[in-house]
């Protein structure tokens, strides 16, 4: 496939780039360099080394997930919102996701490594980042729920308005070929699927390349997904004034966690910080980078169902699980709400709001009982800020996080309910000591977004099989050897994909450090008093 070539031509469509006051921008100005996007160019492969940051000024492009089977399928699209490679800023790694162009247009880009250096002087580039961070977690939240809960025919439609979204026409450069590989279906199911809509009037024509749409015809049998995917990705966008009250928040103003409990009307136990570390991410810290988050740790306790935080609440803690496994929940506009991803002792919850706080987009409920290591957003972004090894484990698992979730969409586009819940049991036993897993039937709705009498039916077949040896009320008894042979190949694909990343990385990060220290990380003017508390504090033992 082809690259992006290299044009004069120029834009300033970018909103990211936008809404950058002049002395941010005056930080990339001279590197940004203006690109074609043709049709079909690739502009990051999955495994590569990120070598450019992309920002689109006009086009759209696919971010797409390989599957062990050869299939390609589209987990998110970018626009003129957004931007390819910017996840590089936390430091030099491989690409996560293949990203095609499948409608051309315009984009500035930037070498990974002036961006990286411009990103570590400037607050509001990594107010950018955060915000375009978010947008994209919406978009693979939702799409995997979608994926999950919608029939093909109505996420054909949501693709084809997104796509026309992104290049403000209604015809657009798009083979049915492209389309089997954004759906994760064959060429033949595109083929029907763009009869029946021709036969509602909500395609015109598809010639060969090119495909008229009716615009009100087409929403009309879209699902609710891509409305409520676009205000949430507009909501994110950067602005002056957001960026204002990124730099102008104070701690007294970030929910409290006495407040977190009232609303999840679960009980928290804090207790002192435990001597071993469960979570692999802090396991991976040299013992002077840990000793910048140990005087500031609590231990907490959490029982099932318990709410650790809320969509739309603000992200003042930072959760480092050491057991049990805490489910990212999205709620749909018809009240359903579906599981995305699954986290346990190898990740951290809402560790990206070292970019600056935020809100979350998702809500964080515990599926199985567990204790977590917990720090205050502000005082993590401080150690963040000091330490190479702390932002390298964080680049670490945001990778790892995007993959999981690009996997379970693409998972929930092309396998059966069957196989998806032999995934998700699976991935609940990863992080259990024994085969009984403390489930209901109702959680496993949740997870699968489907109802309790599809549950019902599919423990059945999974009893039949020999998977699960029992599922008396509230806990679920698996076979782990017939588990694996029922469930897709989603489960081990993703496992090893995930497991690479994490024992190439952070296995030895020390060796990677170096990559990290290519120019300093500065502080932004609010963190002042909080910096000085942290060169002060001594380390408990």
């Amino acid at each position: 496939m082809p690259h992006p070539a290299v044009t004069r031509a120029g834009g300033s469509g970018n909103r990211l780039l936008a809404a950058l006051l002049p002395p941010d921008f005056a930080l990339l100005a001279p590197e940004l360099e203006a690109v074609a996007l043709d049709q079909d160019a690739v502009l990051a492969r999955a495994g590569d080394e990120v070598e450019h940051v992309f920002f689109p000024h006009s086009g759209a492009i696919s971010l797409m997930i390989d599957m062990a089977n050869g299939q390609t399928v589209a987990t998110a699209a970018i626009g003129c919102e957004g931007a390819v490679g910017i996840l590089s800023a936390l430091g030099p790694s491989p690409s996560a996701i293949t990203a095609i162009v499948h409608a051309a247009g315009t984009a500035s880009r930037i070498p990974a490594s002036r961006f990286r250096a411009a990103f570590n002087r400037s607050p509001a580039l990594r107010h950018a980042l955060q915000a375009h961070l978010s947008a994209m977690l919406t978009q693979f939240q939702l799409g995997a729920a979608c994926n999950a809960l919608h029939p093909v025919q109505v996420r054909m439609a949501r693709w084809l308005l997104y796509l026309s979204d992104h290049i403000d026409h209604d015809i657009l450069p798009l083979t049915q070929e492209a389309l089997s590989q954004i759906l994760g279906v064959r060429r033949t199911t595109v083929t029907l699927l763009m009869r029946n809509l021709r036969a509602s009037g909500a395609t015109r024509s598809d010639r060969r390349g090119q495909i008229e749409i009716d615009r009100s015809r087409l929403a009309a049998v879209a699902c609710e997904c891509r409305e409520t995917m676009r205000l949430e990705v507009d909501g994110s966008t950067p602005t002056n004034t957001a960026r204002s009250r990124f730099l102008d928040v104070e701690d007294d103003e970030r929910v409290s966690l006495g407040a977190l409990v009232a609303r999840s009307g679960k009980d928290y136990s804090v207790t002192a910080h435990p001597t071993s570390v469960g979570n692999r991410l802090l396991a991976a810290l040299p013992p002077a980078d840990l000793d910048l988050l140990t005087p500031h740790f609590q231990k907490i306790s959490f029982e099932p169902d318990a709410v650790l935080v809320r969509a739309g609440d603000e992200l003042d803690q930072v959760y480092f699980p050491h057991s049990g496994a805490i489910a990212f929940m999205v709620d749909m506009p018809d009240g359903q709400t579906v599981a995305t991803t699954l986290m346990g002792r190898e990740g951290a919850l809402a560790s990206l709001s070292v970019l600056g706080p935020s809100r979350s987009s998702v809500t964080a409920m515990a599926r199985v009982a567990g204790t977590a290591s917990r720090i205050s957003a502000a005082k993590f972004r401080l150690a963040y800020a000091r330490s190479a090894a702390i932002r390298h484990v964080v680049q670490v698992h945001a990778r790892t996080l995007l993959l999981q979730l690009q996997h379970v969409a693409a998972c929930n586009a092309l396998h059966r309910v069957e196989g998806r819940m032999a995934r998700w049991l699976l991935q609940i036993h990863d992080r259990v000591p024994d085969d009984v897993l403390p489930l209901t039937q109702e959680a496993l709705a949740q997870l699968l977004g489907v109802r309790r009498t599809t549950v019902t039916l599919t423990m059945s077949k999974l009893r039949a099989a020999g998977a699960i040896r029992s599922d008396r009320r509230g806990f679920v008894e698996v076979d782990r050897a017939r588990l694996d042979g029922m469930a897709c190949e989603c489960y081990a694909l993703m496992q090893r994909r995930i497991d690479h990343m994490s024992c190439q990385d952070l296995s030895a990060p020390r060796l990677a450090l170096a990559r990290f220290q290519e120019s300093s990380f500065v502080t932004s003017s609010e963190a002042g008093e909080d910096r000085a508390e942290i060169k002060a504090a001594s380390p408990v033992r």
